[in-house]
């Protein structure tokens, strides 16, 4: 489970349930397997970008980066205006 940090003294679940994709018929997603996931191409575009001009990379930064969650979204959620994340991350 991915954990970030919520609104004012929270924190937030990302993904309440086990890793499982439905972009690969919902098996589960481990060290083995990754790479197969659809979603891995674009999460490392990403990770490579924030890489070019940041030393870390953040969940919520990956999320902005792969255009699922916007500036704006990111900040509504962060001043406690979004209740939860998953609410403002686009596919959810």
């Amino acid at each position: 489970m991915l954990a970030l940090p919520g609104g004012p003294g929270h924190s937030r679940s990302l993904m309440g349930r086990p890793a499982t994709s439905p972009r690969t018929s919902g098996s589960t997603v481990g060290v083995s397997s990754y790479r197969a996931d659809a979603l891995y191409p674009r999460i490392a575009r990403a990770v490579a970008a924030i890489l070019q001009r940041e030393k870390v990379v953040s969940p919520v930064d990956v999320l902005v980066g792969m255009g699922l969650l916007t500036q704006e979204h990111l900040d509504d959620w962060r001043r406690g205006r979004a209740p939860y994340l998953e609410r403002v991350i686009d596919g959810t």
